[in-house]
Parts: C-alpha cells; structure tokens; sequence
C-alpha cells in the first residue's frame, strides 16, 4: 500500500483558503489534529462539538473537530487523500515499469552482446530473479536428442522435484510440453498434479520458444513454507506472467543464437580437423608420390649402372686375362732383339734408319712400364666395376649379409671425382678408420644410398670452405646386453654433443659415424633436416628426399640415424643397425618393373 502523508495534505492551500472561509461566512471554528489527536491547522477556538474522523486504508490517519459545518473540510481532505493516493500508485507504477523496461534493456543488451550459452541463461534467470519474488528458478535447455530438459542456469534453491525432467514428463515437463505460460498457485488442488508430494506450492513457467524450435523452459516456484524469509507461499499473478513471458522471448532468441553459434563453432572445429586430414592426406600423397618416382629413379639407375658394369666386365676381364700373355710376349721379343742385338749387330742403314725413328731404347725401356700402368688401370676399372655393381644390387629382392666397410668403400669411389682437387676446391681428405664387422643382414642397395645420400651431403659442406675439407668415417660393433644405453665410445662427440649421443638396444649393432668438418648445421635447421621435401640447397640442386629417404631406409632396417651438429662445429651423423634383423620388413612399394622398394613408411592402402 502506497503511504498518504496526512499532515502534508491538511496544510494544503486548498484546506487553508476553506478553513479561513467558512470563518468569515459562518464564524465556525474548526481545528485539524494527526491521529494521536495533536493540532496540526485550524481556525478560532479549540472548543468543538464534533469531532470526524479521516480514514484511509481502514485505519484512522487524522481527525476533524468543529462544528456541523466541518464536514465540507472532512470531504475535501478525503478527495485529496484519495487523489494524493492515486497519484503515487500512478507514480509507483509508472517507476515499476520503466525499472522493467530499464532491466529487459539492460539484460537484452546483454545477452546479445555475448554468444556464450550460460553467461545468457545465468544472465537472464538473474535478471527476471530481481522482478518476480520465488524460493528458486532456473532455466532449463531441452537436449533435442534425448527430449531431456537439462538444468542450464539457476538462481535461489535448487529445484527440489526428483521427478524425470523431460518434455511431457514431471512437473515442470507437463507445462513445457503445453508450449504456453502458465501460472499454478496451488499445485495441491491442480489435478494434473493430484501424485506430486513435494514441498512447491506455487510455480510460474514459460517455455523458451522461437518460431523455428522449442529449446527449453524458464520458471520460478515458491515452497509451502518460504525457509528463507519464513513466510507462506507466494502467489503469482498475470503481470509476474506477462514479464516472464516478455524475458522469456529475448532469452529464447539469444540462447537460440547462442546454440547456433557453439553449433557453428563445432562445425568449424569439425571442418578444421577436416582440412588438416586433407591437407596431411594431401602430403603424404605428394610424399609418397615423390617416393614413388625416387624409387623408380633408383630403381632405373641400379638398372643402368648394373648394365654399365656388366658391359664393362667383359672387354676389360679380356683385357685383363690378357695382359698377362701380352706382357709375357712383349718381353720374350724384347730379349730377342736384345740377343740379335748382341750377337748380330748389323750396320745396314735401313735398320739404323728404323732404330732411330721408333726410338728403340727409349722403347724398350717404356714398354714394361707402359704394359704395367695398363695392369694397373684395368685392375682399377674391374674395381670400379665391382663396385658399381655392388652399390646397384637391384636384383636383390631378400636380406643379404653384406659387408658395410665394402659398402662405404663401393660409394667412396663412385664419388671419387668429387674428392679430387679441381679449380673450386684442393682434395678432399678421407679418414677411414674402420673396425672389424661381422657381416650384416640388411639390403645393400638401400644401405648403399644412405651412405651415398651422407657423403654427398658431407662433400657439399666442405667443398667450397677456404680450410681443406675433411670427411671421417668411422665404423664399430656395439654390445649392449649389460647397458642400458650407448654412449658413442672412442668415437665420443665433444661434450657438448654427448648428452644428446645415446641410443639404446637390446641386441648388438654396428654403429657408423660419418664426420665432416665444414660449417655445421643450425639447430632449426638440424630440426627438420630428416624432414620430407626439406632443403637448404638451391632450386635444381636437390629435392629435399635424400635425408629423408635414408632416415626411413634406416628405421626399416630396426636402426637409427642421427645428426648432431651446431654452427662452426661441423656436422656428424650416426647410423646404427642391428647385426640380426629381429622382423622380417615387408615391400611397400614396387617400381614398374616389379623391383620391391623399401624406402618409405607410408602405405597406398593408407591414402587411397
């Protein structure tokens, strides 16, 4: 109820001017008194006749002592108490709306401000919280999926029904499943309710819903006795429904583009991941396609050098087989001219003429050496036949136990032209120091290419420094059963690098370390050198496999290569294979002439 101040009203103008009239007209004395009968205005004497009451609200708030005449002054007072009281009801109803209009603004700003699913609930719940009176209320989101209503933002008490929450089911589900407001003062009388034994008495709901779905309910309730404030249930009414209603839209719409957003989120995480499978897919295609065709190119080079060789075999092993005979024939004939020369000396000037033009002494003297130097050049040209042959092996389909010091040596002289001094670069100087290994179960021509891949790489360092370049190659079997690590040995790394120079196995391996002393390798580089496609080299200077082949020529074969390597320090990479393969590795690639390739982790069945 709205307060009437009674002595603000009895000292109106308007009473006044009446009070002072009906003195000069009538000469009747009238006197105005608050409730507990003290004077507040009046006219003439306090000697009255009668005394009228002025009532408001069923309570007594002032009286009136006079004459009977005073009752125009009782009247008026109460017309301007009933007039003042419904201005400030006007006034008090006016300042309620604008404070409901100001808090939907306000919460309506809000929540479309932010796209986060519980900041809106808990936002709207507390705002309607400040506007209708209740033990508790919630807002609660219906899962499409399920049809369940889950508890999404809450204010007060918990909601105390052990009922299931779901659309058409329980006490707050029978009203959301209706679609519409509504109010229930008295659950205990409602027959849709007669079963529920529960403490709520009372409960307003409306449902959450836009023209496209229903998406959940928002509703506040009273329990019989109020434990907070110790008071009876409230009752709701049609105002309490109509700003329920009105919150219950905005909030509907937000949480709407609230679901929309966290879907479109989702969606576009979903989509990402998506385009990351792609984009990887994509990768490893171009990968294995570039393997592909390496392998092909590999494949065909082994072909061509391991025709080369044959071809070379033959002629040079008749020039071989040969040189023997020729040699022996040549100096059998050189004795003979010698004798006829001791024991037959002719002056005839034919043969003065001839001696002199082929230069027989000279002739004699050069053709041994000559026959010699040959021997020697067409041993080399066997060697290097071998070893052409030796580092192609294209035939090779299964493990064979190969001799890795061969292997090295058959590269080292493939890339022997590279070694030599020439205009760019003085001789490259190699440092072999070789252990005794026991021959190795691995594919030679894949070993083969890791070593080459190394050295040329090694080469590449060193052969345009101004220092003389040096590659190191060191080769030694491991023992491993009683360790639980291996640090390199007598092969140790400078102390900067032996933390990071350990591999552990469970079996014997041959580990070799290859060393070259030109500028070194940065750490970012160092970290993706291994890397497919990865190249510090000109365009046209290379693809960026070689590595990158190797490292998995090496892990198919059980084994590990490692760079270690820093800026002015050179580079140092570790192979290390087992002596015994433990696994039997299977082919994942065949080039088009049906030769089985293994170098590469990916699989066609993995991709396609």
């Amino acid at each position: 109820m709205v307060p009437v101040n009674f002595k603000k009203i009895a000292t109106k103008k308007e009473v006044v001017a009446l009070l002072e009239y009906l003195k000069q007209e009538t000469g009747t004395a009238i006197q105005i008194h608050d409730a507990d009968g003290k004077r507040i205005v009046g006219v003439g004497s306090e000697n009255s006749t009668h005394r009228y009451p002025i009532e408001f609200a069923d309570r007594v708030i002032g009286w009136i002592a006079g004459s009977e005449k005073a009752i125009a002054i009782v009247n008026l007072i109460s017309y301007l108490i009933k007039q003042e009281f419904e201005k400030k009801a006007l006034a008090n109803e006016l300042l309620e709306k604008y404070r409901e209009l100001t808090l939907l603004h306000d919460i309506t700003t809000q929540i479309t401000a932010s796209l986060e699913l519980k900041e809106v609930a808990q936002l709207v719940i507390e705002g309607v919280g400040k506007l209708i009176e209740a033990t508790g209320g919630s807002i609660l989101l219906l899962n499409q999926k399920t049809g369940e209503l889950e508890s999404l933002s809450s204010v007060g008490q918990a909601f105390p029904s052990q009922e299931s929450l779901k659309l058409g089911g329980g006490l707050i589900g029978r009203i959301a499943d209706t679609g519409k407001g509504e109010i229930v003062n008295d659950i205990t009388t409602d027959p849709r309710f007669g079963e529920y034994q529960g403490p709520i008495k009372s409960l307003i709901c409306v449902p959450l819903k836009t023209k496209e779905q229903m998406n959940g309910v928002i509703f506040f309730w009273s329990q019989e006795v109020d434990e907070l404030s110790e008071r009876t249930a409230l009752s709701y009414n049609s105002e309490d429904l109509k700003i329920l209603t009105m919150f219950a839209f905005h909030a509907a719409v937000a949480i709407e583009k609230a679901l929309l957003y966290e879907q479109s989120c989702i969606s576009a995480t979903v989509a990402q991941a998506q385009a990351q499978q792609l984009q990887q897919a994509l990768y490893e295609l171009q990968h294995t396609q570039a393997h592909l065709i390496q392998s092909e190119k590999m494949s065909s080079l082994g072909q061509l050098v391991a025709g080369i060789a044959h071809e070379i075999d033959s002629p040079v092993n008749f020039i071989h087989g040969n040189l023997a005979y020729i040699s022996n024939y040549a100096q059998n004939l050189l004795n003979l001219i010698e004798l006829y020369q001791k024991y037959h000396p002719s002056d005839r000037v034919q043969i003065q003429e001839l001696m002199a033009n082929i230069d027989l002494e000279f002739l004699l003297e050069d053709l041994p050496k000559t026959l010699n130097s040959m021997k020697v050049d067409v041993g080399r040209i066997r060697k290097i036949a071998l070893s052409l042959r030796n580092f192609s092996r294209s035939d090779e389909l299964e493990m064979k136990p190969i001799d890795i010091n061969e292997g090295i040596d058959s590269t080292l002289l493939i890339l022997d032209s590279r070694l030599k001094a020439i205009s760019k670069h003085s001789v490259i100087r190699i440092v072999r120091e070789y252990g005794k290994l026991p021959l190795i179960d691995c594919y030679s021509s894949q070993i083969n290419q890791v070593f080459m891949s190394i050295l040329a790489n090694a080469i590449d360092a060193v052969e345009n420094q101004s220092e003389a370049g040096t590659i190191t190659i060191r080769t030694e079997v491991m023992e491993v059963e009683n360790e639980s690590s291996l640090a390199l040995g007598m092969w140790q790394l400078e102390d900067k690098f032996t933390a990071h120079s350990s591999f552990s196995f469970s079996s014997p391996h041959v580990v070799i370390r290859i060393q070259d002393n030109g500028a070194g390798i940065s750490e970012e580089v160092r970290d993706r050198i291994f890397e497919p496609f990865f190249t510090t080299k000109t365009a046209g200077n290379g693809a960026g496999l070689g590595l990158s082949i190797s490292h998995q020529i090496v892990e198919k074969h059980g084994g590990v290569l490692k760079c270690f390597s820093e800026p002015g320090h050179g580079a140092t990479f570790c192979i290390q294979i087992p002596i015994k393969q433990t696994m039997m590795l299977q082919p994942i690639f065949s080039s088009a002439n049906g030769n089985k390739v293994f170098n590469s982790e990916l699989s066609l069945a993995g991709i396609i």
